[in-house]
């Protein structure tokens, strides 16, 4: 009933299963249960630091739950965590090493802890066989999608943008690509054709359909600042990170400081 009632938006339904759960959680595999949905909720609404407290809270009560686990992994994922991202990761892989989400989650943090040498470990090119055999089956594009990303961070910018474009035709609804795209386009400096992929995550991020709102907000938001930075609108892009459900105080500081430094190399060169 919650879960149901947390993807559809449904929060006076929402509201009542927790009720319900709390008048008979007389244990604590119970009151797991309990932080765990509100966790998936926080995450749909896009609150990941809220999110995040959930889960761990979830895991702590129930430790070796699988699945708070998973969640745990994607959302220190998002916020940069990679430590704890692979360990909660690796946890889940342990029970289910054929799960596409859980081996695309690994992957991509492969993808960022172990830098160039990603291109060639041995681990992520197994973990990519698995997926591309699982895509066929299923008509995913988890594979194109990590490849193109792997090219992207540390290949060829050209042969990501072409992995990345295959991945949308094959699933044109998800967002990730999307994502994806976008940061190559920014790298490439084609601005105009950034902002058009831009505009198509802000309907996806603002649709009706609650399933689709607010789940990718936080990267939905990174991304569009990286665009407000590289078109100079450096104030825009700093005032994203001001939401403290989104992000944390360290996460703004963080984020600022990066927006600071292409800022100081702008007008050095204007200079």
């Amino acid at each position: 009933m919650c879960l149901a009632a947390a993807r559809i938006g449904e929060t006076d339904t929402f509201d009542e299963g927790v009720r319900r759960l709390e008048a008979v959680a007389d244990d604590e595999w119970a009151r797991s249960n309990i932080a765990h949905v509100r966790g998936f909720s926080a995450r749909l609404q896009g609150k990941l630091p809220i999110a995040e407290d959930f889960f761990r809270e979830s895991y702590r009560l129930s430790p070796g739950n699988v699945s708070t686990a998973r969640e745990i992994a994607a959302v220190c994922l998002a916020r940069g965590n990679l430590v704890e991202a692979e360990s909660f990761a690796r946890e889940a892989h342990g029970h289910g090493s054929r799960n596409s989400y859980v081996n695309d989650i690994l992957i991509a943090i492969l993808a960022k802890k172990l830098g160039r040498d990603a291109m060639r470990d041995a681990e992520v090119r197994d973990l990519l066989e698995v997926i591309r055999h699982d895509d066929e089956e299923s008509g995913r594009s988890f594979y194109t999608t990590r490849k193109a990303e792997l090219e992207y961070l540390w290949g060829d910018n050209r042969l990501a943008r072409t992995l990345i474009e295959h991945a949308i035709a094959k699933t044109p609804h998800i967002f990730e690509p999307r994502r994806i795209y976008a940061e190559i386009l920014l790298i490439e400096g084609n601005k105009a054709r950034a902002e058009e992929v831009i505009n198509w995550m802000i309907e996806k991020v603002n649709s009706y359909d609650p399933r689709e709102r607010r789940t990718n907000y936080m990267p939905y938001l990174v991304t569009y600042s990286h665009y407000l930075t590289e078109i100079g609108q450096f104030d825009r892009a700093k005032g994203i990170f001001g939401d403290s459900s989104i992000f944390t105080e360290d996460e703004r500081r963080a984020a600022i400081r990066q927006i600071e430094i292409v800022q100081g190399f702008k007008a050095a060169e204007k200079g």
